[in-house]
């Protein structure tokens, strides 16, 4: 396993602290979030494919449903509900001029709870949010042959906040690659009463509104393939 300096360092300073108590990065099995991606490797001018995309979730173990409002890095406003116990994907897309179309596919797989993996506190950090606004977050990481994940997160509840992936060459050098930041993370209270619909005039399942799709929709990494919808 090749580890670059700093990290070997930062290792050598964490044996030799005494033991803090801190949360383990864990997502609430019912959440809201504001999520933002980065393609660090594309040119920050890039029209398409988009560098930068924002994501609004509403995630529920409880339901079984996921509902996604893309409002950054896609054409248009998209917005998904996934319905893993109805077995049921929707797609709702709005173009420039206000239009929508809705289409419904089959889904068929299972809906996984987001497993973040067990890696090593290296100490704390601070990060700002969009507001200016910092805070001090629990630095973890997980490292292979390949990479280095880094997880930032709340060392109070063990909340993600950040997730980095570092890729090693096979000379050792590291580079940042993608970039995932958590923003308004709450857990759910009341999960059946919270907005799940389609929005609109859109109804779900067979006989509703929207058109039969053959095919499905592709799923997002949310938070690197640990939190996959």
């Amino acid at each position: 396993m090749r580890f670059p300096p700093l990290l070997v360092l930062l290792l050598t300073i964490v044996a030799v602290r005494s033991n803090v108590p801190v949360s383990v990065p864990a997502f609430p099995s019912s959440f809201s979030a504001t999520i933002t991606i980065t393609s660090n490797l594309l040119p920050a001018d890039i029209v398409y494919p988009p560098r930068v995309k924002v994501v609004q979730l509403l995630y529920s173990m409880e339901l079984l449903k996921a509902k996604l409002v893309v409002e950054q890095g896609s054409m248009g406003r998209k917005t998904y509900l996934r319905d893993y116990g109805g077995e049921m994907d929707y797609e709702i897309s709005s173009s420039s001029s206000d239009r929508q179309t809705c289409r419904r596919a089959f889904l068929g797989e299972e809906m996984t709870p987001p497993t973040l993996p067990k890696s090593i506190h290296i100490g704390e950090t601070q990060i700002s949010d969009t507001t200016g606004t910092t805070n001090t977050y629990s630095h973890f990481v997980r490292s292979t042959d390949y990479s280095n994940i880094h997880i930032y997160s709340n060392p109070s509840n063990g909340y993600p906040r950040r997730l980095v992936v570092e890729d090693i060459d096979d000379e050792g050098v590291t580079e940042v690659s993608m970039t995932y930041d958590i923003e308004n993370l709450e857990e759910l209270s009341n999960v059946p009463k919270i907005d799940w619909s389609l929005g609109g005039e859109h109804t779900e399942g067979i006989e509703g509104s929207c058109e039969r799709f053959v095919g499905g929709f592709p799923y997002m990494h949310l938070f690197h393939y640990y939190l996959k919808v």
